[in-house]
C-alpha cells in the first residue's frame, strides 16, 4: 500500500511538472535522480532494527510479569502489530 501511494505521488508530481512546462519537468526529474543517488545513512537504517528489538524485549518482559494480559493484548486486542512479535518471543522461549 505504501509503495502504491509513493508511486501515485511521484506520478502526480511528474504530470503536474509536465503541465507547468518542460523546464519544471526537467527540474523534477533532476531532483528525483539526485535523491535516488544519495545513500541512506547507517544510523537511519539501524533505527528500525533497534525499535523492533526494543519492542521484542518489552513483550518478553510483559510475558514474564503478566502472561495472560500480554497474550490477550497481542493476539486478540491488537494482532495486526503484535501477533508475530508475540509468537516469535514464545517460540524463542521454547
Amino acid at each position: 500500500m505504501t509503495k502504491f501511494i509513493a508511486f501515485a505521488f511521484c506520478l502526480v508530481m511528474f504530470v503536474l511538472s509536465f503541465w507547468l512546462g518542460v523546464w519544471y519537468l526537467a527540474v523534477t526529474v533532476a531532483v528525483f535522480l539526485l535523491a535516488r543517488l544519495m545513500e541512506i545513512q547507517s544510523s537511519a537504517q539501524s533505527n528500525v532494527f533497534r525499535d523492533v528489538q526494543a519492542m521484542l524485549g518489552r513483550i518478553e518482559n510483559w510475558i514474564e510479569t503478566n502472561p495472560e494480559d500480554c497474550k490477550k493484548y497481542c493476539l486478540e486486542t491488537n494482532p495486526k502489530y503484535f501477533r508475530e512479535m508475540y509468537l516469535s518471543v514464545e517460540r524463542r522461549k521454547l
